[in-house]
């Protein structure tokens, strides 16, 4: 799994590298990838509880 904040490098990577992915969207920033949208989280405070849904 990994947990980036940049769409490219770290999303659209891990995706491409065949890994699971969380984009950490501190910024509110909207989604303009072509893969499907990951899960989402802005706040560390709800990381634990995100990843164990």
């Amino acid at each position: 799994m990994h947990i980036g904040d940049h769409q490219i490098n770290d999303m659209l990577g891990a995706h491409n590298a065949g890994f699971s992915y969380i984009w950490f969207n501190n910024n509110n920033a909207i989604w303009n990838q072509k893969i499907n949208k990951p899960k989402e989280f802005s706040d560390w405070s709800i990381f634990e509880e995100l990843i164990t849904k």
